[in-house]
């Protein structure tokens, strides 16, 4: 019955997780397997002949018993200490609540994990930590490593222990040391071909405002460990997981913490296994549908560039029409601004589809609604000085000169009003008019 208790509760341990700016971080810290004389007392068991293999993964059958508390904090000694801890008894809750009473569990993740990464159906536990730091407000040394009333570092290790037979093993190397990085651990799924269990882990560094994590999945081929990296995945500001199995990894970027930053839209990028090459690919970034005005316009100018002149139409109506999307700091200014713009590129873009009728229908329109003195009259007169140009010399790349020349003249009332934060794309006057667009 114990045992049952026992495996629900490490089960459940393992879907644990959470959250926590101003250039990404670089990839920091190192690959550190522990010094083997500190496994030396510890040899890999041999699995008893008494022992049935289950045919689901089930808690790891050490005997019961009462060990004193495990000594962490110490690269060279943690592995040995946890594995003599578990191997007379402890239990993942009792290591658990030491960890919390002392302040070395994660902010983000669960500190503990337990899954069958070697394929021989036994729970095997990985176990994050972070490093501490010493005391506060105490004068005294502390009696252990595992001390109360820790702060964490800025680094951590994942200490990784088999369950071969009614004993624990560590892995090889049994643990990876990060002197710059907090280990975060996140899903167990099935993401490689080799039919077992993988956990996906990440390792997070924090600037002034923003946290990001380099992502890599943690898998076994039998005692040795396998790190395979998710590359280009230290970028994503406050990332989440959406979803890790069957071989794909999707993570979400949520956001940045700065009010500098603008605001910020969504995206999710995706990684999927690859079993010529034994390692995750790149596959893809999805932005999140457009919830702010700005970001629409984003779509529209892409659509522009792309040659899809329709669709960028479609969309410059939409940052007019549509009053569901929202607004950054000056909901009044910024519409008249993204408004007037989106108008002067309707312009373009029909002139761009030879449909001149309709080209001065909207050129009309955009000098009537932004007459002088009206926030937004700047990109009429962009749109006058381009009109002048172009209807002079039937030429589009004399007017966009036109249009470009005005823009660099009034910076204030036609570049400023488009900065949306840095997280955000910075427009100049060549994206007023672009000539491969045309």
């Amino acid at each position: 019955m114990r045992l049952q208790r026992l495996l629900v509760l490490v089960i459940l341990t393992a879907f644990l997780g959470g959250c926590s700016p101003t250039a990404a971080p670089t990839l920091g810290g190192t690959f550190t397997p522990a010094a083997d004389s500190s496994l030396a007392p510890f040899p890999t068991p041999l699995v008893p002949a008494g022992i049935p293999s289950p045919s689901i993964a089930a808690v790891c059958p050490v005997s019961p018993g009462r060990p004193a508390p495990p000594i962490l904090g110490d690269a060279a000694a943690g592995p040995a200490s946890l594995l003599a801890f578990f191997n007379s008894g402890g239990s993942p809750d009792a290591l658990i609540a030491q960890l919390d009473a002392a302040g070395m569990t994660p902010g983000r993740g669960a500190p503990l994990v337990s899954l069958d990464l070697d394929g021989n159906s036994w729970l095997d536990l990985v176990i994050a930590l972070p490093d501490p730091v010493g005391p506060q407000g105490s004068s005294r040394p502390p009696a252990s490593l595992l001390r109360p009333r820790s702060q964490a570092g800025s680094g951590g290790s994942v200490i990784v222990l088999l369950c071969v037979g009614n004993q624990y093993a560590p892995a090889a190397p049994a643990i990876i040391v990060e002197t710059d990085a907090l280990p975060r651990l996140h899903e167990v799924a099935k993401l490689t071909d080799d039919s077992f269990a993988d956990l996906l882990i990440g390792w997070e560094t924090c600037g002034a405002h923003t946290c990001f994590e380099r992502f890599e999945v943690l898998s076994a081929s039998g005692e040795q460990l396998l790190r395979r990296a998710l590359v280009s995945s230290d970028d994503l500001p406050y990332p989440e997981v959406s979803r890790a199995a069957d071989g794909t990894v999707e993570i979400i970027a949520t956001g940045i913490a700065s009010v500098g930053a603008g605001p910020y839209r969504k995206f999710t990028r995706s990684w999927e296994w690859d079993p010529a090459d034994q390692g995750f690919h790149l596959i893809s970034d999805r932005f999140e549908p457009p919830r702010y005005r700005i970001h629409v316009v984003f779509d529209a100018d892409a659509a522009a560039r792309a040659g899809d002149l329709q669709q960028a139409i479609d969309l410059y109506r939409r940052v007019s029409l549509d009053g569901s999307l929202l607004d950054w700091m000056d909901p009044a200014t910024e519409q008249a601004n993204l408004n007037g713009y989106s108008m002067f590129r309707t312009v373009l873009a029909y002139l761009q589809r030879d449909e001149a009728g309709d080209a001065r229908k909207a050129y009309e329109v955009l000098l009537g609604q932004y007459p002088a003195g009206n926030v937004g009259n700047a990109y009429a007169g962009m749109a006058q000085a381009f009109w002048q140009a172009y209807t002079a010399t039937d030429d589009l790349e004399v007017g966009c000169q036109a249009a470009r020349d005005y823009a660099e003249a009034h910076a204030d009332d036609v570049i400023t009003p488009l900065y949306f934060g840095y997280a955000n794309p910075v427009y100049t006057s060549a994206d007023f008019c672009p000539v491969h667009a045309l």
